[in-house]
Formats: structure tokens, sequence, C-alpha cells
């Protein structure tokens, strides 16, 4: 069996907050004894912006580059030339989850043009045969939350809306379109990420039947760059809360969960900014 190595976090979720301290270690296995020159660790936390080709074109997003914005580097060395034994073996590491002087951290997110991952990198430089060496690495992304400045209004009032044609905006021919009206309420506009976003809604009446009503979880995602701005709204994800027509007057409830790594809490920075909306 060749040698085989993995990182290891005390917790199973591998879920942190600023200021916390990291504990683990790298698992080493072989049935042949290790001889290693050194065992490094790199830990880094880094904002990768990308430009959307159908914002800025095809050409300016494949030639301008937008440099990744660093909020974590660590880097220290786990051990020095050594020969392990073989079987199992363990090397303990910890650091603590601090900013970059100057920086901020955020919420760990994976976008389609922002993306904000934290990363552990451990690389092993082994010694084949007599002259010969090897690199191995792994890598072990964790996941960080920092409270949000928003948490406080997380539990405002509950905002109404109404749905009729005249409500409708960027519609081609809104004459043509029947006649009905939804209305309902959201209980926050300020939603927590480990809350689901709640709310109902009641088909007041509609000149037609209704196939499905579905509800969209959108990011509109905007990256700073030399000659302005890129934003580009995609969706994440889009469930069914009603199949089929359905009784007018009737209290449909809404209930979503938030995907956890595809959404964060909403920011605005100089160099790019990320929002969240519902379509219904």
């Amino acid at each position: 069996m060749a040698t085989r190595m993995d990182i290891k976090l005390n917790k199973v979720d591998r879920v942190y907050s600023e200021g916390e301290l990291v504990k683990g270690f790298v698992r080493l296995e072989s049935i042949d004894r290790i001889v290693h020159t050194g065992i490094s660790m790199q830990v880094t936390g880094q904002v990768r912006l990308q430009l959307s080709a159908k914002s800025v074109g095809l050409f300016e997003a494949f030639y301008s580059s937008v440099k990744p914005i660093d909020l974590i580097s660590i880097s220290k060395s786990l051990r020095g030339s050594e020969k392990v034994a073989p079987g199992v073996s363990q090397v303990p590491f910890e650091f603590p989850i601090q900013p970059l002087e100057g920086r901020r951290l955020f919420n760990t997110y994976h976008g389609l043009y922002c993306s904000i991952t934290y990363t552990i990198r451990v690389t092993m430089n082994l010694k084949t045969g007599w002259s010969g060496k090897k690199t191995m690495t792994r890598d072990l992304e964790f996941i960080v939350e920092c409270k949000s400045p928003r948490d406080e209004d997380s539990e405002g009032g509950s905002v109404r809306f109404a749905i009729s044609p005249e409500s409708l905006e960027n519609v081609v021919d809104g004459h043509k379109l029947p006649n009905f009206r939804i209305t309902g309420k959201i209980q926050r506009q300020a939603c927590p990420l480990n809350l689901p976003f709640t709310g109902e809604l009641v088909v007041e009446k509609t000149e037609v039947g209704i196939k499905a009503i579905n509800l969209q979880l959108v990011r509109v995602e905007s990256v700073i760059f030399a000659e302005g701005e890129a934003r580009e709204a995609t969706e994440i994800q889009s469930i069914q809360i009603v199949s089929g027509d359905l009784c007018r007057k009737l209290v449909v409830p809404i209930y979503m969960i938030f995907p956890r790594l595809y959404t964060c809490p909403s920011l605005t920075t100089k160099k790019f900014s990320i929002d969240f909306e519902v379509n219904l």
C-alpha cells in the first residue's frame, strides 16, 4: 500500500468562528517506513473574483484579471526531517482564525463569480530510493461563520406583498396578461441563515387556472474592476410550493431552507458585493 496522508479536524462539521482555535492532526498511514525531509502547513483564506462574460463581454472577461483578496495567510512547519515507522501516526497542529492586518473575515461562500474559501494545505516532501524525491499534498476546506451586523435586525416585523399585472416590471405585452391578484407576507426581510425563509401566500383571484407556483432564490454578485462594474444575477435554487390549480383564498405556507455553502450574509465592499433576492 502506498503512503496515505489525510487531514483531520477536531470538529466533524468543520465550522469555526473568528477568534476560535482550530485543532487537528495530519494522519499518516503506510506499511513501509516513511522517510521525509519535512511536513509543512499553509492556511489560506481568499476571496476569488471572476468577471461575467455576459456582463462585460467575452474578450474583457478573458483578459481582465481580478486579483484575489487574501483574508488569512498562515505558514508553519509541522515536522523536520525524520523517519516514520510503519503503521499509523499523527502529527498534531493548531492555529487561530484571525484575519490579516487591515482585513476582515467573511462567511464561507461558494458563488458563481464570487467565492470565499478557507483551506488547509499540508505538504510532505518524501525521499524515495537513493536520490528520488516526491511531494505529497492534501487540501481540506473548513467553514468560517462570522457574526453578521444585521443579526440585530433579523427579528424585524413581517413584510406584506401583493402581485398583480400592474405590479410587474419589465414585462413585454403586459396588457395580454390575464387578470390575477396574489397577496401574502414573509416573516422577515433580514433572514438569519440558520433559520428557514417562511411566510404565506393567498391567490385572491385569477382568470385562468394555475399550473404551478415556484419560489426562486437568486444571488446578485457584483465585481468592481478597472473599467467599471460587472453585475450578474443567477439562480441558486427553485422550489415548487404549489402544484396544479388551488382553491382561491386558501392560505399556502412558504418554507425554504437556505443552502449553507451557496448563501452568506449580504456583503458590500469596495471590490465586490453579494446580495440575495427571492422571486415568486
